[in-house]
């Protein structure tokens, strides 16, 4: 049996059963990816399913097919909707802003150098 040397290790000598890992997995599984979805959404609340219902029944029959009451129970759910919105911005809000305030600091600082060059041009016109 050939028993060079390679890399600090001996080959050629067979392997025990218990030295070899075997990983099978699952075909087509990708790396990182789990089975199980954690991200599953729950079920929407009885609240939600409400609103949407009248939402639904608003865009079939317009706001006379509601009473006032489901009316009264369609709002307050967008408002608060709305509201919760607002309070809790999302990712894609806070880089919207970001770049907005940055942009905005940028047009201001190079506005300034524009107006010193110019004003720079009209002094040495005078002088």
């Amino acid at each position: 049996m050939d028993r060079s040397v390679l890399a600090g290790r001996v080959v050629g000598e067979p392997k025990a059963m218990d030295d070899v890992l075997g990983h099978y997995g699952i075909k087509g599984m990708k790396w990182g990816v789990r089975r199980a979805n954690p991200s599953a959404k729950p079920a929407p609340s009885d609240d939600h399913a409400t609103a949407k219902a009248a939402k639904a029944k608003v865009k079939a029959g317009g706001l006379k097919s509601l009473s006032n009451d489901e009316l009264k129970t369609y709002l307050e759910r967008m408002d608060l909707e709305k509201r919760y919105k607002k309070g809790n911005p999302g990712p894609k809000e806070e880089a919207g802003k970001f770049v907005k305030d940055m942009l905005l600091q940028i047009g201001k600082e190079e506005t300034k150098k524009y107006a010193a060059k110019q004003l720079a041009k009209a002094l040495a016109g005078r002088g």
